[in-house]
């Protein structure tokens, strides 16, 4: 081991710090990121004056809330595909739907 390494084991385990258990802890941690990122999400809808700001925050929250690194990957794809298949399938069923009954789709569910 060299010095280096020997005095910066040293500094962190002679110095306790008052909040060392604290941010130890990897619940903490998770939710200080998770409160960060869902800010940052807020700053960029309010940024690009986009309308709907809570669907980022959501957006976090689902992210966030994966195992591991390969789940944040598959739930942004099935995230994105779910969206598409939405707008696929609510297109097809209003071209379907004759304009009269479509004022009436959502109320009733034909």
């Amino acid at each position: 081991m060299s010095a280096m390494e020997t005095r910066a084991l040293s500094i962190t385990r002679g110095w306790p710090w008052a909040g060392q258990a604290l941010f130890g802890d990897l619940r903490v941690r998770y939710g200080i990121k998770m409160g960060l990122a869902g800010v940052l999400a807020l700053f960029c809808t309010q940024l690009l004056r986009l309308p709907n700001d809570n669907w980022a925050i959501l957006t976090v929250l689902v992210l966030m809330s994966a195992q591991f690194v390969g789940a944040v990957a598959f739930k942004a794809l099935m995230r994105v595909t779910g969206t598409i298949a939405g707008a696929l399938v609510a297109s097809g069923w209003s071209a379907i739907i004759p304009p009269l009954r479509r004022s009436f789709c959502p109320s009733c569910f034909w």
